[in-house]
């Protein structure tokens, strides 16, 4: 088991056809956005099997809570959480 931080910096965010329909309907102009950088909390829970004395197996899961903010061209913004989970196998040899 384990706890960490995750720093997560977006960059090169697009929107889409839709986006501007929603957010700034009638205008030719697109709607675009940008994310704010935010730090997160991230535990994580895993496994280490030996399968020798040299050779071993790690599974591992980590669920990390992020909680930032969208900002749009037309001047809304939208508090947004991403909470992604993922998994890890990996198999390993000590020298």
């Amino acid at each position: 088991m384990g706890l960490g931080l995750t720093y997560a910096y977006f960059q090169n965010e697009t929107g889409s056809g839709a986006l501007t329909a929603l957010t700034n309907t009638g205008s030719a102009t697109p709607t675009t956005f940008s994310v704010d950088s935010a730090w997160g909390v991230s535990p994580q829970i895993g496994l280490m099997y030996a399968i020798n004395e040299k050779w071993f197996t790690d599974f591992n899961v980590t669920k990390t809570f992020l909680k930032t903010t969208a900002h749009y061209s037309t001047g809304q913004t939208m508090d947004i959480q991403l909470n992604p989970i993922s998994t890890s196998l990996a198999v390993g040899y000590h020298f």
